[in-house]
């Protein structure tokens, strides 16, 4: 059963952090581990519309059970490490849900992990700001 939900939003540059039945936290240059990890994609109407070249809008979401949220000390400490692995999401590029970034190319399509870490920081060049990694292992 997961406690928080969590997407990458595209007007804050940010992390949008929602506890179940609480309002939305907006979190920058962060890391917020999550556990028991969802990927959620919502293709109704919104997704088709981001397909069809629309505007964007929320329709994605990483659900998990929150572990911990932090300042992000070196915000390519995961993207450098063997031990994760950044998963993706962007309807306007690939007709993939969430999807592991292997060598630069979109590999495999996921649904679910068992750890997952998203990271915030003004130092990324994606328009959210935000990377997702997941556990290797």
């Amino acid at each position: 059963m997961w406690t928080h939900q969590a997407h990458g939003n595209l007007n804050a540059d940010c992390i949008s952090l929602t506890r179940k039945g609480c309002k939305v936290e907006h979190l920058r240059n962060s890391v917020v581990k999550f556990d028991a990890v969802q990927f959620v994609v919502s293709t109704g109407t919104k997704y088709q519309n981001i397909r069809n070249g629309g505007n964007r809008s929320v329709c994605a979401w990483l659900r998990g059970t929150l572990t911990s949220v932090a300042p992000i000390g070196d915000p390519n400490e995961y993207e450098n490490s063997s031990a994760w692995r950044r998963v993706s999401f962007n309807p306007k590029v690939s007709s993939k849900l969430f999807h592991i970034v292997e060598n630069g190319e979109r590999g495999a399509e996921i649904e679910s992990a068992s750890r997952a870490v998203y990271v915030a920081s003004d130092s990324f060049d994606n328009p959210t700001k935000c990377r997702v990694y997941i556990s290797a292992t």
